[in-house]
Order: structure tokens, then C-alpha cells, then sequence
């Protein structure tokens, strides 16, 4: 819920036909290059409206407050501040004014909600054939606020020489628009986790990591026009072989449901 308070106090004798409040929550994907959009590049998520005030006649120096309840769905979108992927939530004010200007004052609003774990089909690229690589994490679902802490494990299908192993932690926000999709990788974080040696066949190497979540972590975002997520990725470095890597999303949430405003 969002409590609001709208408050009146004229420097001149002001008659009002009708004020209303809005409740918005606008996505907007114009970050992505135009070639890419097919749709629109805003959108109204969330949208709810409420009068006040209707036929009313408020004299210079006197002050009339009226407080409004916005109810925010559950599974309401999160604010969201990317590249290409912006979701703000703001209030709109309006006062219609007979023959003069109406007034018009806007409000941001932060929206944070905790995202519960479901079933998420994000694709994990491997490559190499030389190793098996695989993540061992306790869940994919991280606390804004945590230390991530796992492991990477190595299978080797033959003898190697493993060369480095590097994590890496990334940003990526993809905007859909039919089938093509416009990827935003940031880096975030570059951890070397391994050192040079020889890998056995049959042997599982287990390289252990401890990594920081950045501050500004934003939460995971699915809406029909974008998704925004971490990933974490690693390589083992081979040699005189290619490379073999993976990859896993993090899925970031942060505080349940809170609404800040300023009234």
C-alpha cells in the first residue's frame, strides 16, 4: 500500500472542477539501438486513478489536506535503473482549473519487493569438450545485500594442464522485440580463482569463491519486454585446447515490499 497526501494552499481564492491522482508505473526500453525496436518503447505497467476535490472552492490562505491509499499488487514490477532497461513508478497530481491552467505536479516513488523463487528458463551457454564445468551454489537466489559463496568444479574427460580459471560477474539486460533480443553486458567483477596444474581424468578439481555483490545491485526483472539479470561465468583456461566455460544466472532480490515517498 501507498499513502499519499495531497495538499492545498492557494495564494489566490481558487475554484476546482475536479483533482485527481495517478499511480504509474512506465517502463522504458528506448535505451536499445532503434533498428531493434518493432513495439513500443514505453509502456504503462501499472496504472490507478483516484479523485479528490470535485466542485470545490478553496480561498486564499486557507489549506485543505487530503490523504489517498493506492493499493500495489504483489507481484508489482520493481523499480528498475539500467542502460537500455528503465521501470519507474511516480505520482501524478492534476487540478482542472475552469478557464485557467490546470496544475500538474509529479512525484517519484521507489517500489522494492523481494522476487520469490520460480521456475526461470534463462539459457547456460557452455563450451569446450575437453572438461566439464558446472557452478555449486546453494541457490541462485541472492540477497542484494549477501556475499556470494560457491565453488566451480572441474571434469576433466582426459589428462590437462589447466592453464587459469577466472569468474566473472555481469550484468546483462536484454530487450525483446519478436525474435531478436538486444544484450547489455556490463562487468562487474573479475576474480581469479585458480591457479596453473595438471587435471586428472576422473578427478573433479573443486576451486572455491567468495565474491561481493556490487552496492547498486539491481533486482531480477521479467517483464514481456525485457528481462535484466547477473550472470556468473567461468572459464578454465586449457592448454592447447579451447577453453571451457559456463554460466548461471543470479537471481537478485532485495527488501519485501516497501514504498517510499516524499509528501
Amino acid at each position: 500500500m501507498i499513502r499519499a497526501s495531497v495538499l492545498l494552499a492557494p495564494h489566490q481564492n481558487l475554484t476546482i472542477r475536479r483533482g485527481t491522482a495517478r499511480l504509474l508505473c512506465v517502463g522504458d526500453y528506448t535505451g536499445a539501438s532503434s533498428k531493434y525496436h518493432s513495439g513500443k518503447a514505453q509502456v504503462i505497467h501499472f496504472e490507478q486513478e483516484q479523485s479528490f476535490a470535485e466542485t470545490t472552492r478553496v480561498i486564499q490562505g486557507d489549506q485543505r489536506e487530503y490523504e489517498l491509499l493506492f493499493a500495489i499488487p504483489e507481484d508489482a514490477i520493481p523499480s528498475y535503473k539500467g542502460r537500455i532497461i528503465n521501470v519507474a513508478w511516480k505520482l501524478l497530481g492534476k487540478l482542472d482549473i475552469p478557464r485557467g491552467a490546470d496544475r500538474i505536479s509529479e512525484t517519484p516513488i521507489e517500489v522494492l519487493r523481494t522476487m520469490l523463487p520460480g521456475n526461470v528458463d534463462l539459457e547456460m551457454p557452455r563450451r569446450g569438450s575437453v572438461c566439464a564445468v558446472e557452478f555449486e551454489l546453494i541457490s541462485q537466489w541472492i540477497a542484494a545485500d549477501a556475499v556470494l559463496e560457491g565453488a566451480v568444479l572441474v571434469r576433466p574427460k582426459q589428462d590437462l594442464r589447466i592453464t587459469g580459471a577466472t569468474l566473472e560477474l555481469v550484468r546483462v539486460e536484454l530487450v525483446y522485440t519478436g525474435t531478436v533480443t538486444r544484450p547489455n553486458h556490463v562487468k562487474e567483477k573479475i576474480l581469479e580463482i585458480g591457479r596453473s596444474g595438471d587435471a586428472l581424468r576422473g578427478r573433479t578439481e573443486r576451486l572455491g569463491f567468495r565474491i561481493s555483490l556490487p552496492a547498486n545491485a539491481q533486482p531480477f526483472l521479467a517483464v514481456p519486454q525485457a528481462r535484466a539479470y547477473y550472470e556468473l561465468r567461468a572459464k578454465i583456461a586449457v592448454k592447447s585446447h579451447i577453453d571451457c566455460a559456463t554460466s548461471v544466472p543470479l537471481l537478485i532480490y532485495n527488501t519485501p515490499i516497501a514504498v517510499f515517498t516524499d509528501r
